[in-house]
């Protein structure tokens, strides 16, 4: 279905456009990610209203796609099973931020997060190696980004009592710090 539109979209554009017939399938891969990024994250809007939460999807679409674009980790193989693991990572970090209640918890998972950022981001996939130049620029910018995150729960955590929305901005931290920890076991697995 994925492929369908995609070639579709892209007979489309050729028409309108004009563009080489030889670049059709840079078209193609680039309107299968298009749209499979579209679909799970509207997927998630919806699942989020339904579960009347919606304020949740928000906060966790711009935390975990801000965090994922610099620092990487694990790619599924095909785009149903991106499109299924990114809805199980935005239930996995809803539920975690619902059992969130205490301060010393957020403050440890933030910890634990920024080990994983510090010692890995960012993860090259192997499909898409990144050049030495992105590579340092995404690093510098995941450190940047998870400073100001973990300024900013450590004066919320010491300033205020814990809100629903500062375990949701941990928890979809931590989600990122998992991919990258599930890369790195694949790409141990391969080596070995």
């Amino acid at each position: 279905m994925l492929s369908i539109t995609a070639n579709y979209i892209a007979d489309i554009l050729y028409q309108k456009l004009n563009f080489p017939i030889e670049k059709k399938a840079v078209y193609v891969y680039g309107l299968e990610l298009i749209v499979s990024t579209l679909a799970s994250m509207i997927s998630i809007i919806l699942i989020a209203l339904w579960m009347d939460r919606l304020l949740d999807a928000f906060i966790f679409l711009t935390v975990f796609i801000s965090f994922r674009v610099v620092c990487g980790g694990y790619h599924a193989k095909t785009y149903s099973r991106c499109f299924f693991s990114s809805i199980g990572t935005f239930l996995f970090s809803s539920g975690l931020s619902m059992v969130l209640a205490n301060s010393a918890a957020v403050l440890l998972l933030g910890v634990f997060s920024g080990a994983v950022i510090s010692l890995w981001a960012p993860i090259s996939n192997s499909c898409h190696p990144l050049s030495y130049k992105a590579r340092k620029r995404n690093r510098s910018l995941a450190l940047l980004l998870f400073s100001l995150s973990f300024c900013w729960i450590v004066y919320r955590v010491f300033r205020e009592s814990i809100s629903h929305s500062l375990c949701l901005l941990v928890a979809s931290i931590v989600a990122v710090a998992t991919l990258m920890i599930v890369a790195k076991i694949q790409e141990r697995r391969k080596r070995t």
